[in-house]
Protein backbone atom coordinates (compact mmCIF):
# COMPACT_ATOMS: atom_id res chain seq x y z
CA UNK A 1 0.00 0.00 0.00
CA UNK A 2 1.78 3.41 -0.71
CA UNK A 3 2.31 5.85 2.07
CA UNK A 4 -0.18 8.86 2.30
CA UNK A 5 0.26 11.82 0.86
CA UNK A 6 2.05 15.00 2.65
CA UNK A 7 -1.89 16.84 1.82
CA UNK A 8 -4.30 13.55 2.66
CA UNK A 9 -2.27 13.05 5.87
CA UNK A 10 -3.26 16.74 6.85
CA UNK A 11 -6.84 16.16 5.41
CA UNK A 12 -7.10 13.52 7.49
CA UNK A 13 -6.04 15.00 10.52
CA UNK A 14 -7.94 18.23 10.25
CA UNK A 15 -11.13 15.98 10.11
CA UNK A 16 -10.46 14.41 13.19
CA UNK A 17 -9.53 17.90 15.39
CA UNK A 18 -12.75 18.89 14.00
CA UNK A 19 -14.60 15.75 15.37
CA UNK A 20 -12.20 15.94 18.66
CA UNK A 21 -13.53 19.60 18.75
CA UNK A 22 -17.07 18.50 17.92
CA UNK A 23 -17.16 15.98 20.53
CA UNK A 24 -15.74 18.06 23.25
CA UNK A 25 -18.69 20.74 22.27
CA UNK A 26 -21.37 18.37 22.97
CA UNK A 27 -24.28 17.88 21.38
CA UNK A 28 -25.74 20.39 18.51
CA UNK A 29 -28.93 22.18 20.35
CA UNK A 30 -31.60 23.07 18.29
CA UNK A 31 -34.05 25.22 19.42
CA UNK A 32 -37.66 26.54 18.21
CA UNK A 33 -38.72 30.10 18.69
CA UNK A 34 -41.85 32.49 18.35
CA UNK A 35 -42.26 36.05 19.31
CA UNK A 36 -45.76 37.75 19.49
CA UNK A 37 -46.36 41.42 19.96
CA UNK A 38 -48.44 44.05 19.77
CA UNK A 39 -47.93 45.28 16.42
CA UNK A 40 -46.42 43.82 13.51
CA UNK A 41 -44.34 46.73 12.84
CA UNK A 42 -41.52 47.33 15.74
CA UNK A 43 -41.37 50.52 14.76
CA UNK A 44 -44.81 50.66 16.54
CA UNK A 45 -45.06 47.48 18.81
CA UNK A 46 -43.05 45.83 21.57
CA UNK A 47 -42.72 42.33 22.44
CA UNK A 48 -45.52 40.77 24.41
CA UNK A 49 -44.10 37.29 24.65
CA UNK A 50 -41.02 34.88 23.68
CA UNK A 51 -40.88 31.32 23.57
CA UNK A 52 -38.39 28.83 22.92
CA UNK A 53 -38.45 24.83 22.96
CA UNK A 54 -35.31 23.38 22.97
CA UNK A 55 -35.00 19.41 21.43
CA UNK A 56 -33.29 18.19 23.89
CA UNK A 57 -35.57 19.69 26.46
CA UNK A 58 -39.37 18.70 27.80
CA UNK A 59 -40.67 22.54 28.61
CA UNK A 60 -41.23 25.28 26.91
CA UNK A 61 -39.22 27.88 28.34
CA UNK A 62 -41.22 31.67 28.32
CA UNK A 63 -40.00 35.44 28.53
CA UNK A 64 -43.46 37.51 29.32
CA UNK A 65 -42.78 41.38 28.69
CA UNK A 66 -46.11 42.78 30.92
CA UNK A 67 -45.44 47.05 30.19
CA UNK A 68 -42.70 48.84 28.06
CA UNK A 69 -40.49 49.25 30.70
CA UNK A 70 -39.88 45.40 31.21
CA UNK A 71 -38.53 44.86 27.83
CA UNK A 72 -35.14 45.82 27.76
CA UNK A 73 -34.57 43.31 30.90
CA UNK A 74 -36.77 40.49 29.04
CA UNK A 75 -34.47 41.46 25.31
CA UNK A 76 -31.51 40.63 27.63
CA UNK A 77 -32.90 37.03 29.09
CA UNK A 78 -33.67 36.40 25.65
CA UNK A 79 -30.48 36.71 24.07
CA UNK A 80 -29.12 34.66 27.06
CA UNK A 81 -31.28 31.97 25.93
CA UNK A 82 -31.20 32.56 22.39
CA UNK A 83 -27.50 31.76 23.18
CA UNK A 84 -27.73 28.59 24.37
CA UNK A 85 -28.76 27.21 20.58
CA UNK A 86 -26.54 26.58 18.05
CA UNK A 87 -29.42 26.34 15.53
CA UNK A 88 -32.42 28.20 15.43
CA UNK A 89 -35.71 26.91 14.18
CA UNK A 90 -39.15 29.28 13.19
CA UNK A 91 -41.67 29.59 10.91
CA UNK A 92 -41.39 32.73 9.26
CA UNK A 93 -38.72 33.66 11.46
CA UNK A 94 -36.58 34.75 9.00
CA UNK A 95 -38.67 37.66 7.88
CA UNK A 96 -40.38 38.52 11.40
CA UNK A 97 -39.48 37.13 14.12
CA UNK A 98 -35.78 37.92 14.13
CA UNK A 99 -35.96 41.31 12.43
CA UNK A 100 -38.43 42.13 15.15
CA UNK A 101 -36.04 40.96 18.33
CA UNK A 102 -32.99 43.23 16.47
CA UNK A 103 -34.87 46.15 16.12
CA UNK A 104 -36.40 46.18 19.71
CA UNK A 105 -33.11 45.48 20.97
CA UNK A 106 -31.50 47.97 18.48
CA UNK A 107 -34.22 51.05 20.10
CA UNK A 108 -33.09 49.88 23.27
CA UNK A 109 -29.60 50.82 22.29
CA UNK A 110 -28.95 47.06 23.09
CA UNK A 111 -26.66 44.78 20.12
CA UNK A 112 -28.51 42.70 17.66
CA UNK A 113 -28.76 38.93 18.28
CA UNK A 114 -25.70 36.70 17.09
CA UNK A 115 -25.98 35.04 13.45
CA UNK A 116 -26.77 31.73 13.81
CA UNK A 117 -27.52 28.84 11.57
CA UNK A 118 -31.63 29.11 11.07
CA UNK A 119 -33.91 26.55 9.64
CA UNK A 120 -36.99 28.55 9.12
CA UNK A 121 -39.67 25.67 7.87
CA UNK A 122 -41.62 28.41 6.22
CA UNK A 123 -39.95 28.18 3.67
CA UNK A 124 -39.50 24.04 3.61
CA UNK A 125 -43.24 24.08 3.39
CA UNK A 126 -43.17 26.10 -0.02
CA UNK A 127 -41.23 22.97 -1.45
CA UNK A 128 -44.60 21.29 -1.58
CA UNK A 129 -48.08 21.95 -3.39
CA UNK A 130 -50.02 22.46 -0.20
CA UNK A 131 -52.88 24.60 0.05
CA UNK A 132 -51.01 27.39 1.39
CA UNK A 133 -47.34 27.76 3.55
CA UNK A 134 -49.15 29.42 7.01
CA UNK A 135 -48.41 27.21 9.79
CA UNK A 136 -52.21 26.65 10.59
CA UNK A 137 -52.78 25.36 7.01
CA UNK A 138 -49.72 23.41 6.74
CA UNK A 139 -50.63 21.69 10.35
CA UNK A 140 -53.94 20.60 9.13
CA UNK A 141 -52.43 19.05 6.17
CA UNK A 142 -49.78 16.79 7.99
CA UNK A 143 -52.69 15.84 10.83
CA UNK A 144 -50.47 16.84 13.33
CA UNK A 145 -51.01 16.48 17.29
CA UNK A 146 -50.73 19.97 18.08
CA UNK A 147 -52.46 22.64 17.15
CA UNK A 148 -53.15 26.26 16.70
CA UNK A 149 -54.41 28.11 19.48
CA UNK A 150 -56.71 31.05 18.55
CA UNK A 151 -56.60 34.41 21.01
CA UNK A 152 -59.76 36.58 20.90
CA UNK A 153 -58.97 39.67 18.95
CA UNK A 154 -60.01 41.86 21.81
CA UNK A 155 -57.22 40.20 24.27
CA UNK A 156 -54.65 41.57 22.26
CA UNK A 157 -55.42 45.00 23.11
CA UNK A 158 -55.56 44.30 26.71
CA UNK A 159 -52.33 42.66 26.67
CA UNK A 160 -50.92 45.87 24.61
CA UNK A 161 -52.23 47.98 28.41
CA UNK A 162 -50.46 45.27 30.17
CA UNK A 163 -53.02 43.26 31.13
CA UNK A 164 -52.00 39.98 32.69
CA UNK A 165 -54.37 37.79 32.01
CA UNK A 166 -54.94 38.48 28.42
CA UNK A 167 -50.91 38.05 28.26
CA UNK A 168 -51.20 34.66 29.88
CA UNK A 169 -53.80 33.75 26.98
CA UNK A 170 -51.20 34.87 23.86
CA UNK A 171 -48.50 33.10 26.01
CA UNK A 172 -50.79 29.72 25.50
CA UNK A 173 -50.74 30.37 21.49
CA UNK A 174 -46.72 31.00 21.47
CA UNK A 175 -45.91 27.97 23.28
CA UNK A 176 -48.61 26.21 20.97
CA UNK A 177 -46.38 27.49 18.13
CA UNK A 178 -43.35 26.60 18.96
CA UNK A 179 -44.41 22.91 20.35
CA UNK A 180 -45.79 22.63 16.47
CA UNK A 181 -42.59 24.10 15.24
CA UNK A 182 -41.20 21.16 16.39
CA UNK A 183 -43.60 18.73 15.34
CA UNK A 184 -43.56 20.22 12.13
CA UNK A 185 -39.37 19.95 11.89
CA UNK A 186 -39.69 16.16 12.02
CA UNK A 187 -42.32 16.31 8.99
CA UNK A 188 -40.11 18.71 6.74
CA UNK A 189 -36.50 17.82 7.33
CA UNK A 190 -36.05 15.59 4.74
CA UNK A 191 -36.61 18.70 2.57
CA UNK A 192 -33.76 20.82 4.36
CA UNK A 193 -30.74 20.66 1.95
CA UNK A 194 -28.34 23.33 3.92
CA UNK A 195 -28.40 25.74 6.76
CA UNK A 196 -28.06 29.72 6.03
CA UNK A 197 -27.77 32.25 8.57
Amino acid sequence: MPPKSKSAAKHETTSQDRNANREKAGPIRIAMLDIESTALEASFGRLVCVCFKFTDEEHVRTVRVRKYKDEPKALQKIKDIYNEADIVCTWYGKIFDIPFLNARLMHHRMAPLDSKMHMDLLFQARKLRLRGSRLENVSKDFQTVTRKYDVPAWRWTLAAEGDMESINEIVIHCENDVLLTEEMLEYLKPLILRFTR
